[in-house]
């Protein structure tokens, strides 16, 4: 091989690898600003500043034509998804209340939450922060069962992601040193996150970082299409046959005066997600929730071990 021709095959490689880099970086970008439960059609339009992950979005224009927001500012359409067979629905709401019936765990401890709170029950939620309608209001607090397992809920422990850099309100992007002070065998975790891109990929979008009294640690992911689906979804979610049971399953679902005015054919969904410790007989001091920033806005409302 001569030098012209090592020449051409040098720079066809490095003609290669920078394509390839270039079309990891677009399709990131498109996963990210694609609607996970959310796009651009005719239906409720929402201004929103900063975070078009959670939309398709276009610069909105006033009737006469012209920009009807300053720069920065888009136009963002809740989807509307097809009206649900009420027989199907109730069918799924029978089976997701007898679940809440019945208890499977033995000895298990529910996790005190109250101090990692950062958004109430009765709160806007962080995908819609505007709307003062849209909450989780009609979730029972307390001490209940959601897929066989207890859990004592007060509050909402919200991360960050781009798909929910709106409105005021900034989330942290982690939250750590959430006591526990036990060994265990199991980690039950009652979940959701809004606006998961393409769930059958089962991009991570949050870690659990297990902290161990001998000083050691070990790191879980959450995936989207795995662990959870999206919190706004369908009232039957259109993925929730690829959850995977019983590691997780859909434990509530109910609606609020925003989804029922705008939406009707929505619902608000959080799953029951159980995890094997790699460490069961070391004592976990304590636990880390971290967002791994890629769109989705992970959040739990409670967490249990047994």
């Amino acid at each position: 091989m001569n030098w012209t021709t090592s020449k051409i095959v040098t720079l066809v490689i490095a003609t290669s690898i920078l394509t390839s880099i270039c079309n990891g970086l677009l399709m990131k970008r498109t996963l990210q600003r694609s609607p996970g439960g959310f796009m651009a059609q005719q239906g409720l339009s929402v201004a929103a500043r900063r975070g078009m992950g959670r939309f398709m979005a276009q610069q909105s224009q006033g009737a006469t034509g012209q920009q009807g927001m300053s720069s920065g500012e888009y136009v963002m359409t809740l989807q509307q998804y097809p009206p649900t067979d009420p027989q199907a629905l109730t069918n799924l709401e029978n089976k997701v209340k007898e679940r809440q019936g019945t208890k499977e765990t033995v000895g298990e401890i529910t996790v005190d939450l109250n101090p990692y709170i950062n958004c109430k029950l009765t709160d806007p939620l962080a995908d819609q922060p505007d709307e003062k309608d849209h909450t989780l209001a009609d979730f029972p607090p307390g001490l209940n069962t959601y897929g066989g397992v207890p859990f004592d809920v007060e509050g909402i422990v919200q991360l960050n992601g781009p798909s929910i850099e709106v409105g005021t309100k900034q989330w942290p992007s982690e939250v750590k040193g959430i006591a526990i002070g036990h060994p265990f065998k199991k980690l039950h975790l009652l979940h959701g996150a809004f606006n998961i891109v393409a769930p059958g990929s089962h991009i991570t979008f949050a870690k659990l970082i297990f902290h161990y009294a001998d000083g050691s640690q070990e790191e879980l992911n959450l995936n989207g299409g795995t662990h959870t689906l999206r919190c706004v979804d369908a009232s039957i979610p259109q993925e929730l046959s690829m959850v995977p049971s019983p590691q997780t399953e859909l434990a509530w679902l109910g609606t609020n005066p925003y989804l029922k005015q705008n939406n009707p054919s929505a619902c608000l969904h959080l799953y029951r997600t159980t995890l094997d410790n790699p460490k069961p007989d070391k004592q976990v001091t304590t636990i880390d929730y971290v967002s791994t920033m890629f769109n989705p806005g992970p959040f739990m409302v409670g967490l249990t071990i047994e």
